[in-house]
């Protein structure tokens, strides 16, 4: 029997990247490469409108977060998965896609053997860590009873307000960040506040490199 084909969106703000996946993914009879996107907020739309099986993510994406975007991604209910592809073994950012619902976490230093395993073991509804990132997942789960009484310092902010911080983190002005989510410039003004407020900082400065610091943008851009 004919086993369906599993459609993949790649999302990576590298172009180079998403060509040589692409690329190798060409001929595969079990994969196929339906979409593109090189942005966060790219991939939610691709998402959206091209139903994908699979998004392989990068976790530092410019506009929305990887994490930010799989967790929209998830909550489309559209049984759309997402695996995190990307350099970066911060504790931050695997805890943050893991709990965005992403159902894999691989380096890029991997073999395509190895991430075309991950895909099939994915859309079978299934976990795939690459090994190194397992093996943090446990460290932090043997260490969680340490901190779990411990109280954080930093309020929580909600899924708009982290979109407006990691915008203004990457320079874009409030009259542009209200283009881009579809809200006036003075709602956006006003997550600038309530921002400054929860986190007790009042500078751009300060805000972006809690950005940083919280994995929501990178300055390597």
């Amino acid at each position: 029997m004919t086993q369906e084909r599993i459609s993949v969106i790649l999302a990576d703000d590298q172009t180079i990247t998403r060509s040589g996946l692409k690329a190798l993914f060409e001929k595969d009879e079990r994969i196929f490469i339906t979409g593109e996107a090189s942005t966060g907020r790219e991939a939610l739309k691709a998402a959206q409108d091209l139903r994908p099986r699979i998004v392989i993510m990068e976790v530092n994406l410019p506009e929305l977060n990887g994490v930010d975007a799989a967790r929209q991604i998830v909550a489309l209910n559209l049984g759309i998965d997402v695996i995190a592809l990307t350099m970066s073994t911060h504790r931050q950012f695997v805890a943050g896609m893991l709990k965005s619902g992403a159902k894999g976490y691989l380096l890029k230093s991997c073999s395509v053997d190895e991430l075309r395993h991950a895909i099939v073991t994915v859309a079978e509804d299934k976990t795939y860590l690459s090994p190194l990132i397992a093996h943090t997942v446990v460290q932090d789960y043997l260490h969680a009873s340490a901190s779990r009484s411990a109280v954080t310092a930093t309020p929580e902010l909600t899924g708009r307000e982290r979109e407006v911080l990691q915008l203004i983190a990457e320079g874009v002005s409030s009259r542009d960040i209200g283009q881009r989510l579809f809200v006036s410039e003075s709602t956006v003004n006003t997550h600038r506040r309530q921002i400054m407020e929860k986190l007790n900082i009042h500078s751009i400065a300060k805000l972006t490199k809690f950005a940083v610091q919280e994995g929501l943008t990178t300055l390597d851009r």
